[in-house]
């Protein structure tokens, strides 16, 4: 089975915001950089930049001979990308629908209201983040400070492969 690790950063909190009701104004937030990780290869992408098509179709080139897509909180990232997908018109691979998803999150906390994020769970098996926070990442795509989200969102998947393997320790997965 081939399984890959992703993390998705964006310059905002959903794809599409309402700014106004009358008259109805929205505004588009987009994926700013994805990584993902080949698992059994131990292969690592980071599609990242001010091309957001560009992006998303290298991220479907990715994912046409996965099987398994694992992340956390990543039904916040699938929501966004395939929003994304559908205005930018990139197709996702024919596998994607049959994809099986696995997101750590609910693995750890399927709970409605459950707290803790990706860091808080990585400080709880010893991992200390060297990067800013995710929050700060439409900062630093306004600034196009893309070596700083290029890091943050490689770290993430570092600790997601992390708390992917502890969780396989305990017998979660």
């Amino acid at each position: 089975m081939t399984t890959c690790i992703f993390d998705a950063e964006t310059s905002g909190l959903a794809p599409i915001e309402l700014v106004s009701k009358e008259p109805r104004q929205v505004k588009q937030n987009r994926i700013i950089s994805i990584v993902v990780m080949n698992i059994e290869e131990n292969r690592k992408e980071c599609f990242y930049g001010d091309d957001e098509k560009k992006i998303l179709t290298d991220f479907s080139n990715f994912l046409k001979y996965q099987i398994s897509l694992i992340g956390f909180n990543c039904e916040f990232d699938l929501n966004f990308i395939k929003v994304r997908c559908f205005v930018q018109g990139v197709s996702l691979p024919e596998g994607f629908k049959n994809m099986k998803i696995i997101d750590l999150r609910k693995v750890l906390n399927s709970y409605e209201y459950a707290h803790g994020t990706l860091s808080e769970y990585g400080k709880f098996i010893g991992f200390e983040a060297k990067t800013e926070s995710g929050k700060m990442m439409p900062i630093y795509f306004e600034t196009k400070q893309w070596d700083k989200i290029k890091d943050h969102n490689l770290e993430d998947l570092e600790l997601t492969l992390l708390v992917y393997n502890r969780c396989k320790e305990c017998n979660l997965i």
